[in-house]
């Protein structure tokens, strides 16, 4: 009878992470946040699919190899920095007044008042209000989506080599080709979720279920949590490419990549009480803790190809890249642990998920007005909503992933022959819909700027390329609004050697 009680908490607990969004499993989160590799196409935000004559091309465009015309070597390396944070501002309502002073930390209840009512607080029987119950006065005059008025603050750095590349021209009956490969890091999972009101049934969004209003009849639990969620870790892979010069306007590539990787996983449920709404602005809290913890290892693999062209001029150029559809697959090992104060259970499971991707396109145009000025334009369409996830846990209130259009834009300006500098900008939106969106087929946007430098000398060409990418979203409910904003700063520097 004890391990049944543990066992039907346990799961009813399991449920609640299922039924509520910015509170996700653990799925497929992180392995959109591609890694730059290539420095100087870096510098360019990435706007390389209509460029040519580096190994960069292998990354961007296959076709864009073909204007390599000697052997080419490249090693480069990344220091990283990720911060997230957040502000969570909830707005007093007619209704549960003084509710949100305890979802904001504003107040903190006595646990020896566990059930009492929050009027019964405010007042003694004298109607003299109660010392003990304090409400401090939240800062005021700040902007809310800045870091001095968020919640939590959470870091990450990470460093390491970004990619090693080779290219190497030859001729087959007179016929132009060069071969590229390259190892790398593909993905670097940074990836991290929080919500310290975690509310469960949620009372401020009807996506969640519509909440009946409580009449004093019937009372309703709202049980409270504080949810987070982090993945760490990395996706390597081999790309390949080969590229065919049909003449000095047309050129052709085909690449195939090869990919794994592993992270740490972990997400955790921690119960800090419940409230008993009964009528209006009647209501009480108690504390009631619970510890609920998954943590593990997740194994990703996928292999995928690509065909690109490229059209030449002196001035101009087109590139078109297309990705095909391929699947990504994720084998997962958890343990997972539940605590309360009547005991624990604990068990261990495993099992592997699959995400389709459908095709994806991206065109680019360069000009170069005069001969040491290149000026470049990418656009990335990805139908990402046509998506087929495969899960072999159910998991019902998945959101799928939403389309995505990125634009891209870079300069390169040759200065003097020994000295060129790069700079570039893109705009990202993401793969999700924040809750109490007015859009919801397509996600919020990342702004990225990006800036770079190669020293050019008789021993090869010494790159170094920054970039700055700031994402900030709110999830808008009846009850409140969440702020959010992730930061991510990244330093490459890398070598190329010409043969």
């Amino acid at each position: 009878m004890y391990m049944k009680k543990i066992i039907i908490t346990f799961l009813s607990i399991t449920s609640i992470i299922i039924a509520q969004n910015r509170g996700n499993n653990l799925s497929f989160q992180g392995i959109d946040n591609f890694n730059n590799q290539g420095v100087k196409a870096a510098a360019m935000a990435g706007a390389y699919t209509s460029q040519s004559g580096m190994v960069d091309a292998l990354h961007y465009n296959p076709a864009g190899l073909s204007g390599i015309t000697s052997i080419q070597i490249s090693a480069a390396t990344n220091f990283s920095n990720n911060k997230w944070f957040e502000n969570q501002v909830y707005r007093p309502n007619r209704y549960f007044v003084t509710l949100p002073f305890y979802l904001e930390r504003l107040y903190t209840p006595d646990p020896a008042q566990n059930g009492m009512f929050d009027h019964e607080r405010l007042w003694t029987e004298d109607f003299l209000i109660d010392s003990n119950y304090v409400v401090n006065f939240p800062e005021t005059g700040l902007d809310p989506q800045s870091e001095d008025a968020a919640n939590w603050i959470k870091k990450n750095d990470n460093s390491g080599l970004s990619s090693i590349m080779a290219a190497m021209p030859f001729s087959i009956s007179n016929q132009k080709f060069v071969a590229a490969i390259s190892y790398g890091r593909e993905v670097t999972f940074a990836d991290y979720d929080r919500n310290e009101t975690f509310l469960d049934p949620h009372i401020g969004y009807d996506s969640y279920g519509q909440i009946s209003r409580v009449n004093g009849n019937d009372t309703l639990v709202v049980n409270w949590f504080d949810y987070a969620r982090e993945r760490t870790g990395e996706i390597d892979n081999i790309n390949a490419a080969i590229s065919y010069e049909l003449n000095e306007n047309f050129s052709f590539g085909l690449g195939a990549k090869i990919s794994w990787g592993q992270s740490d996983d972990r997400q955790t449920l921690d119960k800090i009480g419940y409230f008993d709404l009964v009528q209006q602005n009647r209501f009480r809290f108690s504390y009631d803790t619970t510890y609920h913890y998954i943590s593990g290892k997740s194994d990703y693999s996928s292999t995928a190809f690509n065909v690109g062209i490229l059209f030449q001029l002196d001035k101009f150029s087109v590139g078109l890249k297309v990705d095909l559809p391929y699947t990504f697959t994720r084998e997962y090992s958890y343990e997972e642990q539940f605590m309360d104060s009547t005991g624990s259970f604990s068990r261990s499971f495993s099992g592997a998920d699959e995400a389709k991707f459908p095709m994806v396109y991206t065109a680019g145009i360069s000009f170069s007005p005069v001969n040491n000025i290149t000026l470049a334009i990418d656009y990335q369409y990805a139908p990402y909503s046509e998506t087929e996830f495969e899960f072999s846990s159910a998991d019902t209130t998945f959101n799928n992933w939403v389309d995505q259009e990125v634009f891209r834009f870079g300069l390169d300006y040759k200065a003097f022959e020994f000295l060129s500098l790069q700079a570039g900008y893109k705009q990202v939106p993401q793969t999700f819909v924040p809750d109490g969106a007015a859009i919801k087929d397509s996600g919020p946007k990342a702004e990225s700027i990006n800036a770079g430098i190669g020293v050019h000398t008789d021993y090869g060409s010494i790159h170094l390329a920054y970039e700055y990418r700031v994402l900030r979203y709110y999830d808008s409910y009846y009850s409140n609004t969440n702020y959010n904003t992730t930061q991510f700063s990244n330093l490459m520097i890398g070598y190329n050697l010409t043969l």
